[in-house]
């Protein structure tokens, strides 16, 4: 069985301030993020808010926490 589509769309840049906003659409449901990555001493700090139907966040924070994980970690 092949899943159905999403559809994703960057929503705003702040190339400055190292935040960005997309959202996901998949039939009737709508999801929203924002992310952002933030300076600290010499290393970073990355977070995540997420706005959607519970168990969607639910089952995506794992994967996001994973995904940012790799985006800020040290060599």
């Amino acid at each position: 069985m092949v899943p159905p589509p999403v559809s994703f769309e960057v929503t705003d840049v702040d190339a400055k301030g190292r935040r960005w906003s997309w959202r996901a659409v998949l039939g009737p449901i709508r999801m929203s993020f924002d992310h952002g990555v933030e300076v600290r001493g010499e290393g970073s700090l990355t977070w995540l808010t997420m706005h959607g139907p519970l168990p969607l966040l639910v089952l995506y924070a794992p994967l996001a926490r994973l995904a940012l994980h790799r985006l800020v970690r040290t060599s």
